[in-house]
């Protein structure tokens, strides 16, 4: 219920207005900011775009920025005017610079997690690697630089690392009815 909510609020304040003369249902021409039709008041139109992919690029550096899932909901308020509201898509970072010798930007994280056999999850950051084996298992620290066939756990060692990590695994994991933590 919160999660509509949440959703029901960004609308309200992310929502654009668009106009028509005429009510035609133009699902092929829809788009923020566009004025070309509108929907019947009342009626939901939720779209859905599969990628969107995009390059910046100057002298130095080239950022290519690949969207996925991007959905966009617009909602007929009247005859002439709806409300429209885009969705904030996964973000994903290329590895093209860096398969080109270019400087690569990076994530402050990457995290993961394994359901095949009961729950395991791991963060890479930076030199760290922390792996947590299952559901209640402690979690294991390793420090690549020094150790990168991960021999020695350096948890007890390293408890500011392993705080920052915790945080991490819990910000990045989405509770999830197909994917229960078991």
């Amino acid at each position: 219920m919160r999660i509509q909510m949440g959703l029901a609020a960004i609308l309200l304040i992310v929502a654009a207005p668009a106009f028509a003369e005429e009510r035609d249902y133009c699902p092929a021409r829809p788009g923020l900011g566009t004025p070309a039709c509108t929907i019947s008041p009342g009626r939901v139109s939720v779209e859905m775009g599969l990628a969107d992919w995009s390059v910046d690029q100057d002298s130095s550096q080239r950022t290519d920025t690949v969207l996925i899932g991007d959905t966009l909901v617009r909602i007929g308020l009247t005859d002439t005017i709806e409300a429209q509201t885009l969705s904030f898509p996964l973000e994903v970072v290329s590895m093209a610079p860096a398969l080109e010798g270019q400087r690569q930007r990076t994530h402050d994280y990457l995290y993961w997690e394994f359901h095949e056999r009961g729950f395991q999850q791991a963060v890479r950051n930076g030199r760290w690697k922390a792996v947590r084996q299952a559901k209640a298992a402690p979690l294991e620290l390793y420090d690549l630089a020094a150790d990168p066939y991960e021999q020695h756990d350096v948890a007890a060692g390293h408890r500011d690392v392993v705080a920052r990590i915790e945080r991490y695994m819990q910000s990045a994991r989405t509770e999830s009815a197909r994917w229960p933590v078991q």
